[in-house]
C-alpha cells in the first residue's frame, strides 16, 4: 500500500545456489534515534507483495558482491540507509533503475511501501520480470 511501511529484500541465485538477504539494524532500538550497526539477515520465504527479477551477467553480479563484501561493516540509518536504500543500490547495479523511493508523507527516507508502488507501477524492458501477485521468496541453499 502506500502506506509506506514493509520491508524490501533481494534474493541473488547463480545456477542453483540461493540466497535470499535483508538489511537490518543490529538493534532495532539503536535504530529508532539514529544510525546504528547494521547487518544483512536471512530473509528466505519471507512474504513479498511486488517483486521484480532480471538475469545479470558476471560483471554486474561481481559488483554486487563486492558491494556486499566490502560493506563489511554497514551502517543501517532508518532515515538515511536501510533496507530500501540496499535493495535500491543492488537494483541499479543490476541494470533495473528504480527511482527515489522517498514516502509521499511526513517520513524522511525511502520506504519499502514507496519501492513497491514503484515496482509495480514503473515501466519495465522486456527483460526485467515483474510479479504483482505477491509470494515467498525463495529458500536459502548457500552460505
Amino acid at each position: 500500500s502506500n502506506d509506506g511501511v514493509g520491508h524490501a529484500f533481494f534474493s541473488i541465485q547463480q545456477g542453483s545456489e540461493i540466497a535470499t538477504l535483508g538489511f537490518y539494524p543490529v538493534s532495532s532500538m539503536g535504530s529508532l534515534f539514529g544510525a546504528t550497526s547494521g547487518i544483512f539477515g536471512n530473509d528466505q520465504n519471507h512474504s513479498y507483495d511486488v517483486s521484480i527479477s532480471i538475469s545479470i551477467n558476471s560483471s554486474s553480479l561481481n559488483e554486487i558482491f563486492d558491494m556486499l563484501i566490502l560493506t563489511s561493516n554497514p551502517i543501517y540509518d532508518l532515515h538515511q540507509y536501510n533496507c530500501t536504500d540496499v535493495a535500491v543500490v543492488i537494483s541499479n547495479f543490476a541494470d533495473i533503475n528504480i527511482p527515489s523511493c522517498e514516502s509521499p508523507s511526513t517520513w524522511n527516507g525511502d520506504t519499502p511501501g514507496t519501492m513497491g508502488q514503484i515496482i509495480r507501477n514503473m515501466t519495465i524492458s522486456s527483460n526485467i520480470t515483474r510479479n504483482v501477485l505477491g509470494g515467498n521468496s525463495p529458500s536459502n541453499n548457500c552460505n
